[in-house]
């Protein structure tokens, strides 16, 4: 008997449990849509480190070196003039910049005679000995105080093709030097990326869900047919409606960004009335969005 009682509401839960809409929602298609969009993102993906190379004029030699820098991995090199690279460094843009002389690379021809007739090249002198000889070529890097690690990762680099190269020609003797200028921009920390994102999900919250659930629980109570009732008119209800929504939303920004302000000195660039204007007219969009869930709701 109570193995009977118990498989008939089972069946009865089961059915529930089928018919409820929101049970489809908030156990198969949320969990779904954040796991698609977390696979997305790829957190485990090394970013890749954008560098700027400067070198008007390269020899041969020079230009192969660069070419194959240009090879790396989890990199992203830009070749252009240095005043057109220092600008992307102050916006941000790169991570580094490597100011390469035009001769960096030695003209390893310039150590061989004329081609024998058996096709040979032969040596004037020992090449090694020569590539010693020769002076100390530097390489300036220009390095991005906000986004030191990738800078920091970026100086690796270089500092690893100069020593294979100079391994390879001399065995090891220093040819190259690296002099490292650290450049001042816009520092951005993890707080400063993470509050705009936090304060776009409360207006996204406040406009979609705050209208979508008033208007329907308005629907359900009968509200909206009495206040329909009454000689106010639709478009003035609805207005009222939005003032509130975008008075609320400049409060909540304003207040979000006082408070990570004064706890993690979160940094705030630009024009102030730009971000009303940003926040505003989010609002809006999501609000238009709220109003078309509460429509179509029952």
């Amino acid at each position: 008997m109570a193995f009977m009682t118990i498989r008939k509401l089972l069946v009865a839960n089961n059915k529930m449990f089928v018919r409820n809409r929101q049970n489809f929602v908030w156990t198969l298609f949320v969990p779904l849509v954040i796991m698609v969009i977390f696979g997305l993102v790829g957190f485990d993906k090394v970013p890749a480190v954008k560098i700027g190379i400067v070198s008007d004029h390269p020899t041969v030699a020079t230009q192969s070196f660069i070419d194959g820098i240009k090879k790396i991995p989890n990199t992203t090199f830009i070749v252009e003039s240095e005043v057109d690279a220092r600008a992307a460094l102050m916006k941000n843009n790169l991570a580094a910049v490597f100011i390469i002389p035009d001769n960096l690379m030695p003209d390893l021809s310039l150590f061989f005679a004329e081609v024998s007739p058996t096709g040979t090249p032969t040596p004037k002198v020992d090449i090694s000995a020569r590539l010693k000889a020769l002076p100390t070529q530097t390489v300036t890097v220009l390095q991005n105080v906000g986004q030191a690690q990738s800078a920091a990762t970026a100086g690796i680099i270089l500092n690893q093709a100069l020593d294979q190269t100079a391994l390879s020609m001399t065995g090891g003797s220093a040819m190259f030097a690296v002099k490292n200028e650290q450049v001042s921009v816009k520092a951005s920390r993890y707080i400063d990326f993470l509050m705009p994102g936090i304060v776009g999900m409360s207006l996204m919250q406040l406009a979609v869900f705050g209208v979508a659930f008033t208007f329907a629980d308005f629907k359900e109570k009968g509200i909206l047919k009495r206040l329909f009732a009454t000689p106010m008119k639709p478009a003035q209800f609805v207005s009222a409606q939005v003032i509130n929504r975008l008075m609320v939303s400049l409060v909540q920004t304003a207040i979000l960004i006082a408070i990570s302000m004064a706890m993690y000195h979160t940094h705030i660039y630009g024009a102030w009335w730009l971000l009303g204007i940003i926040v505003i007219l989010g609002s809006i969009m999501f609000l238009g969005l709220g109003f078309a869930i509460s429509g179509v709701a029952e």
